[in-house]
């Protein structure tokens, strides 16, 4: 979903009070979250993402869910494209509809800051 450049689909996977806390960022509930997703996907371009799911555990309505990533990120101002991988953790919440949304989204990058 993030390839496709559409903030609307891709907040569709999550809850409405949905929980962000991506590297180096305030973590962003609900609408700040959403306006987070919008400002992320406004500032660059994404390709070549790749999700793999590693571990899924489920108890009741709630299931944690471990993946690792791949993408390149260009800037949208212009500027050399940045290639990251990464892994996180998603927690989701069975719907009162019985569907699945991302409540929490945690994720880190496996590339090193650049030293300061």
């Amino acid at each position: 979903m993030a390839n496709a450049g559409n903030p609307d689909a891709f907040i569709a996977q999550f809850a409405v009070d949905a929980t962000a806390m991506p590297p180096n960022e305030p973590a962003a509930t609900g609408a700040a979250f959403r306006d987070w997703v919008r400002a992320f996907m406004d500032q660059v371009t994404v390709s070549g993402a790749a999700y793999h799911q590693n571990e899924i555990f489920i108890e009741g309505d709630l299931a944690v869910h471990e993946y690792s990533f791949s993408w390149t990120i260009t800037p949208s101002a212009g500027g050399e494209a940045i290639n990251e991988s990464g892994k996180g953790i998603h927690i989701l919440r069975r719907q009162s509809d019985g569907s699945w949304r991302i409540s929490h989204d945690i994720w880190s990058s496996d590339t090193p800051v650049p030293q300061m």
